[in-house]
C-alpha cells in the first residue's frame, strides 16, 4: 500500500487554495492521484483539485461522516495503549511478591 501525500497551497491571487494528492515512485518521481507521473523537481502542471474554504469544510464533514477522521485513529490508538498499560499494571499489582 502507497503512502498518500496531500499538500495544500496557497497560491494567494485566488480564492481556492490548490491541493495536491500524490505518492512517491520507486525512482524518486511523484505519481499524482490522476496516475499521471511528475518527474521529481518538476512542477505539476495542474493541482488535484482547487477549493474554496467553505468547500474544504464540507469535505471534511462529509470525511467525518464516513467515519475517517485522525483525531479518531489517534484516540482510539491512545485508547488502546492505555488499556494495555493499565492491563500490565493490574498484573504487576496482583502478582505475589
Amino acid at each position: 500500500m502507497n503512502d498518500w501525500i496531500v499538500k495544500i497551497v496557497d497560491v494567494g491571487y485566488k480564492l481556492e487554495k490548490d491541493i495536491y494528492i500524490f505518492t512517491r515512485t520507486q525512482n524518486g518521481g511523484r505519481e499524482m492521484l490522476s496516475g499521471e507521473i511528475i518527474t521529481d523537481g518538476v512542477i505539476p502542471p495542474k493541482p488535484t483539485l482547487s477549493l474554496t474554504h467553505q468547500q474544504m469544510i464540507a469535505l471534511v464533514n462529509a470525511l467525518n461522516k464516513e467515519g475517517v477522521s485522525p483525531e479518531k485513529e489517534y484516540t482510539a490508538g491512545k485508547l488502546e495503549a492505555t488499556e494495555k498499560h493499565l492491563e500490565d499494571m493490574r498484573k504487576i499489582a496482583l502478582t505475589d511478591k
